[in-house]
């Protein structure tokens, strides 16, 4: 039988040394932090608009063939309403065909920054990355397993375990509800 192999998942630390190296570009650093404190993919972030936004809930409807809501974290709630304020239709536009955002530019961006930040093997660094750090960092918090499958989207329970690298028990004392 094959080993099963774990996707890459980044520390907090150089989640904090991507951001940080995004400083200088609000537009860039929104975006990271979008794909990181909202778990989104890279399709999701590039088709996110500012009516999918509830602040009033603290949530973010993600629309498409498993829609779910996303909850905003308290802290990052402020920010993204700053960011959009003013703002209509998709948040993050592009200068490609209609406006949107390419995959690729988003690619180019997230490893720019994990390089720039002196990630360890920056040039395996994806949007995705992010998105299973988000779930991994969630878990290792005692978020259950259950609820990060809903966060993130997944309809089958093995998709989740693979994101959060097997864990089946939160790193905390009480038991899991």
């Amino acid at each position: 039988m094959a080993k099963m192999k774990f996707p890459r998942v980044l520390s907090e630390m150089e989640i904090a040394k991507m951001l940080k190296a995004a400083e200088t570009s609000p537009r860039d650093l929104m975006m990271l932090k979008c794909l990181y404190y909202l778990g989104l993919k890279s399709g999701e972030l590039r088709s996110l608009k500012v009516h999918d936004i509830d602040f009033e809930e603290n949530v973010i409807r993600i629309p498409g063939k498993n829609e779910r809501y996303v909850m905003i974290p308290g802290a990052f709630t402020f920010e993204l309403e700053e960011y959009v304020k003013g703002m209509e239709g998709i948040i993050f536009k592009g200068r490609g065909s209609g406006g949107t955002l390419s995959d690729r530019h988003v690619r180019r961006m997230v490893k720019g920054y994990a390089r720039m930040a002196d990630v360890r093997n920056y040039e395996e660094i994806k949007p995705h990355t992010l998105r299973i750090s988000y779930a991994t960092h969630l878990r290792k918090d005692g978020v259950p397993a259950k609820t990060i499958q809903a966060m993130l989207g997944h309809s089958r329970r093995e998709t989740t375990y693979m994101y959060t690298h097997g864990m089946t028990e939160p790193n905390r004392s009480e038991p899991e509800k």
